[in-house]
């Protein structure tokens, strides 16, 4: 299955919802994503600068990782 880099650079509500929720919140609500899709989330690392996470997934196809950047991103929080 392809491996995919998602980096994400949080918005001021994002962060909000981070220091709110915490850490691990997030990193779940992303992993039931990546795994309802049939895919796997293989890493999810926090870190400091331009983009505040970076996360490996792998899932079926392009059509899905792009689908699930959209998710992300309709969010409001990245």
């Amino acid at each position: 299955m392809p491996r995919y880099l998602l980096r994400v650079s949080y918005t001021v509500e994002g962060t909000k919802g981070v220091l709110k929720d915490g850490a691990a919140k997030r990193r779940q609500v992303v992993k039931d994503l990546v795994e309802g899709l049939g895919g796997k989330l293989e890493l999810f690392d926090y870190a400091l600068g331009e983009t505040d996470l970076f996360s490996v997934v792998e899932l079926p196809d392009n059509a899905t990782a792009a689908g699930v950047s959209m998710v992300i991103c309709a969010g409001g929080g990245a």
